[in-house]
């Protein structure tokens, strides 16, 4: 199971995500490149990658970034063409995924 960002206290975004090992019993903890909540994590089993993809950081700002995460090293990030948060994704074929809708920066939809 992997926790990825959101908050604690409801105002604040979180940095980090958690991979929990079931059979263990054992939290593994690393960290995002950007601190986030409202965002979305989509799990491609294709790969075992989660993507994590957009929402909102410090300040109330829609991220514009995704994250690549592979629970056991690697973190690769790219940009979105617009910020935003309270989108969706859907995976559509294991390892495309659709982003849609959401807010952006200036509180507009999308």
């Amino acid at each position: 199971i992997l926790i990825a960002g959101g908050t604690a206290d409801g105002v604040n975004p979180l940095a980090s995500f958690e991979l929990y090992n079931i059979t263990s019993g054992c939290f593994k903890e690393s960290n995002m490149t950007y601190r986030r909540m409202k965002h979305t994590a989509t799990y491609l089993n294709t790969s075992d990658f989660v993507l994590v993809v957009g929402g909102q950081g410090s300040n109330s700002h829609a991220i514009a970034s995704t994250e690549l995460i592979w629970p056991f090293g690697q973190q690769l990030f790219k940009s979105l063409s617009v910020p935003r948060y309270w989108h969706a994704a859907s995976n559509l074929s294991g390892s495309d995924v659709y982003v849609f809708a959401g807010r952006g920066s200036t509180n507009s939809s999308y």
